[in-house]
Parts: structure tokens; sequence; C-alpha cells
């Protein structure tokens, strides 16, 4: 088992799924771009938080998951063989995440301004 952190965009929609035993579970496509080739994760997010997360991203967006990374060898519709890697996220990231995150962060400051003794501060 391999665990990473993969960061890319998503390409196409995140879509909600239903599989065995009617287990629910959220796949999404992930286009990883490096120096030499963009390689696709297939990624499936079965923890609730990944899923929302996932299903709040659109075609496009950046985006980063953590989790179970399998390697994987597809071969394309012309013939040519190319990696890929199979993700089992359990954790997302993307851009509102973080603006989120700010977003209260902010407000927490904020807050604990309003809270301090001006008045001590003046002496």
């Amino acid at each position: 088992m391999i665990d990473g952190l993969v960061s890319g965009r998503i390409f196409g929609k995140p879509e909600n799924r239903t599989g065995r035993k009617e287990s629910r579970y959220v796949a999404a496509r992930i286009i990883v771009t490096t120096e030499q080739q963009k390689i696709t994760a297939h990624v499936i997010a079965f923890d609730e938080q990944a899923q929302l997360a996932l299903l709040a991203l659109d075609d496009g967006d950046a985006v980063c998951v953590a989790g179970t990374l399998t390697p994987k060898l597809h071969e394309d519709k012309n013939g040519t063989i190319k990696p890929a890697l199979d993700v089992v996220a359990h954790a997302v990231l993307s851009a509102y995440d973080v603006q989120h995150k700010r977003s209260a962060l902010q407000d927490i400051r904020a807050a604990s301004l309003d809270d301090v003794d001006h008045d001590r501060i003046d002496d």
C-alpha cells in the first residue's frame, strides 16, 4: 500500500455512485501534469467529508487528494500504454477549502481583537 498526495485538476464532474451492497461513494478523475506527460488519477471517496469536497468541485478546478495510491498502466484508444493511478481518497483539499479556512481564521482573529481590553493597552 502506498499513501500519497496527488494534486492536479478535476476532469469532468465528480459523480455520486452506488457500489455493491448499496455502498455509496464519489468517483472523480484528476489530471496530474508532470514535466514529461499528463497522468490520469481515478479517484474514489468513501469518506463523507471527502465525498462532499469532491462533489463541490467542477471540471478544471484545482484539487489535492490524500489517500491510498495504486499505480496502473492504461491503454488509450490508440493503443498507447500510459501510466495511471487509482486513489482511494481519505482527504480532499481545494482552493475553496483554503479560502474558507482563511475566512474563518480572519473571523477568529477579529473576534479576539474585540475581546482585548483597549483601556489597558492605552496605559
